[in-house]
């Protein structure tokens, strides 16, 4: 029972982390392409576009400031300006406290 219980409970963490995600994006306008969680503990990457610079910042921001998530990582090359905006990669872990 407990395993199940263990497995409902990293389900609804994942759903509400993948929610957050989308809500920020939405707010953001940026476009998520990819999205990667493996297990609660493991860091969350995911890799999407946005119409302009001001708006993947936006994004970034509410990443950094949200209380569930924390270490949000853009390596050097995980961002790249394109004729239609700005393609990037993002890593983050969530914040168990």
């Amino acid at each position: 029972v407990s395993l199940f219980s263990s497995a409902d409970g990293s389900i609804i963490f994942k759903t509400q982390m993948i929610r957050k995600v989308e809500e920020y994006s939405e707010k953001t306008n940026v476009a998520i392409s990819r999205l990667y969680y493996q297990s609660a503990g493991s860091p969350i990457s995911f890799s999407g576009s946005a119409k302009s610079q001001d708006d993947f910042l936006a994004f970034k921001k509410l990443l950094d400031n949200d209380p569930k998530i924390k270490d949000v990582s853009l390596p050097l090359e995980g961002a790249r300006t394109t004729p239609s905006g700005v393609e990037f990669s993002l890593t983050f872990l969530e914040n168990a406290k």
